[in-house]
């Protein structure tokens, strides 16, 4: 069955009825979403780069090759900007929980300055969905900034160092995959195709 519904996200997820916003500005933001009944066939365009945190249940990802990743609870995904996805998110009995980061063009180019010395040619092989390493930093990041900023007066600058500091505690155990795949995928115009299971 063909995805009928088409939008851009992270934009188009923030009047979704089960997704909080937490911080968000314009194509940088972080969510949390809960589902508690299977929503299927959504079509949509990630116009950010996303990472996905999965703090309950089950993520399934199938590139539009055939490769296929899945993360379970208190793992992470990556999923590149300008992505066309169709998703299903399938909830199981005790439903599905996530926390999902868009950082747009601008965060990746702050991030990656600060981590190359020196200019470097982009990365032959495509940038694609990946599964990142989590450590507890990682997990105690999600439990604070549900706590502190949920009730706190949203802005860019605010968010801008939250997503920063983000990117940096991932980058402390995905080093090598998250330089190469950020800074490949920022050299990449064409877009690409998934098609996903959540």
């Amino acid at each position: 069955m063909k995805a009928t519904i088409n939008f851009a996200l992270p934009s188009a997820l923030y009047a979704h009825p089960n997704v909080k916003k937490i911080l968000y500005h314009k194509d940088s933001c972080i969510l949390h979403k809960k589902l508690n009944e299977s929503l299927l066939d959504q079509a949509k365009l990630s116009t950010s780069h996303c990472i996905v945190f999965v703090a309950k249940g089950r993520v399934e990802v199938k590139t539009y090759e055939g490769e296929s990743v899945s993360c379970n609870a208190n793992e992470m995904l990556f999923m590149p900007r300008d992505t066309y996805l169709i998703s299903d998110f399938m909830v199981g009995n005790e439903g599905i929980e996530v926390f999902l980061v868009f950082v747009d063009h601008e965060l990746v180019v702050k991030f990656l300055s600060s981590k190359l010395n020196r200019p470097r040619r982009a990365v032959v092989s495509d940038a694609s969905i990946c599964k990142l390493n989590t450590s507890r930093k990682v997990i105690h990041y999600f439990d604070a900034v549900e706590e502190i900023y949920s009730e706190f007066e949203n802005g860019k600058e605010i968010l801008d160092l939250k997503v920063l500091e983000f990117l940096h505690l991932v980058y402390l155990d995905n080093q090598s995959e998250m330089i190469d795949t950020l800074y490949s995928s920022e050299h990449q115009k064409r877009k690409r195709s998934i098609e996903s299971a959540l």
